[in-house]
């Protein structure tokens, strides 16, 4: 019987090296996958490092409640995304979390965001002009 001693790595002698199990990406229409996307949003600005800290729970329960009020996972990333552009242009106070600021600024996003979708229609159908003559009889 041979006895392994495990090198400076961790790997016994003459053992084979065990890889990582890798993990699952979440997917994106779920709210374990808009965590994700905050989280990744967050950390595109190396400056953000401190704040980029997150509570999962938290936000999956708040993702949770908009979904409920009738917005989609593509509105709730564009909210992520307006979010990351406020917190760029005006930075959030030293101790909030990023994840608490977002928290605390969802009816403002989502009124950015909502305001942001809204289009002119010029292909749609055009008004009579004889419907715009005043009619004096």
């Amino acid at each position: 019987m041979k006895a392994r001693f495990p090198d400076d790595w961790g790997t016994p002698l003459g053992g084979e090296k065990k890889t990582p199990a890798e993990k699952k990406k979440p997917k994106e229409d779920t709210l374990s996958g808009l965590v994700v996307e905050f989280r990744n949003c967050m950390l595109l600005d190396t400056s953000m490092l401190m704040n980029a800290q997150i509570n999962g729970p938290a936000l999956m329960k708040a993702f949770r409640q908009i979904l409920d009020t009738g917005k989609s996972y593509d509105e709730i990333r564009l909210m992520i995304r307006q979010f990351h552009r406020d917190i760029q242009a005006r930075p959030i106070k030293d101790g909030i979390p990023a994840w608490k600021a977002f928290l605390g600024r969802l009816d403002s996003l989502a009124a950015k965001v909502a305001h942001s979708e809204q289009d002119y229609d010029y292909n749609g159908p055009k008004i009579d002009p004889r419907l715009m003559e005043n009619s004096d009889d």
